[in-house]
């Protein structure tokens, strides 16, 4: 479970699109597991063909900032919807649908219209953003990959919706997840902090602060630089990352 941290425009959604598969590299490598994914133009979804997913087996979750939902459907419509997209029954699309709402607190929302035909959402952008990660967590994959997957939730469904995904990666699933709620960084393996497109931290989230001359977290964010003007701070960041103890350990490839 990784937690993908840095301030706003920091690249931080480009980076998931791309490790998602929704863009394709213009230059430079992606490696999973050593298999080099960017230079496989056979397929749109060259990231699941090359891992050795097929496309059917929902192996690669992905839940955007964008929440998208059918319209005229119940909560509960649109989970069975896409559980018998993936195969099964009706039976079991129902059971996995309330099992997948458990998880993801929509116990209240499964009888509501999320969106009206005419385009009117009847649900908060949170409870949106509960529904579209539960749509991915009923897909059962072996990647998920979240774009602020908490934004617009109040701290009890902030933290419910973290300890699912904390028990998710127990279970075997890798998480890619970018976030700006700082409270539940413990819950990390690690933390990536991109800052104006640059690579700046790459380690556990107990080491974060020290490495940057700081006590917490949220003093580290109040130094980073977000402005294009800042770039050159960035870089500078970015060098005493790689010439770091951290970067030799985790990042840098040996040959």
């Amino acid at each position: 479970m990784v937690g993908l941290l840095g301030p706003s425009a920091s690249g931080k959604s480009t980076l998931l699109k791309l490790l998602a598969g929704q863009y394709r590299l213009v230059e430079g490598e992606m490696y999973v597991n050593g298999r080099p994914l960017g230079q496989n133009p056979s397929k749109w979804n060259w990231l699941t063909s090359l891992m050795g997913f097929r496309d059917e087996n929902y192996e690669v979750g992905f839940v955007q900032q964008i929440d998208l939902v059918q319209p005229g459907l119940r909560v509960r419509e649109i989970l069975e919807y896409a559980a018998r997209q993936m195969g099964k029954s009706t039976s079991e699309a129902a059971i996995a649908a309330d099992r997948t709402a458990t998880l993801c607190n929509l116990g209240p929302l499964m009888d509501r219209v999320a969106q009206e035909h005419g385009g009117r959402l009847n649900l908060s952008g949170g409870q949106l953003k509960r529904i579209c990660v539960a749509l991915e967590v009923l897909r059962q994959p072996k990647i998920l990959v979240l774009d602020e997957p908490t934004t617009g939730q109040d701290p009890k469904n902030t933290d419910t919706l973290m300890q699912l995904f904390r028990s998710l990666a127990q279970e075997g699933v890798t998480l890619l997840l970018s976030t700006h709620d700082l409270r539940n960084m413990e819950l990390f393996d690690k933390v990536a902090v991109l800052c104006l497109g640059h690579l700046v931290y790459y380690g556990p989230p107990s080491s974060f602060p020290a490495h940057f001359n700081a006590q917490t977290a949220e003093a580290v964010y109040e130094t980073l630089p977000d402005k294009e003007q800042l770039l050159p701070q960035a870089q500078e960041l970015a060098k005493k990352f790689e010439a770091s103890a951290l970067y030799r350990r985790f990042c840098q490839v040996i040959e």
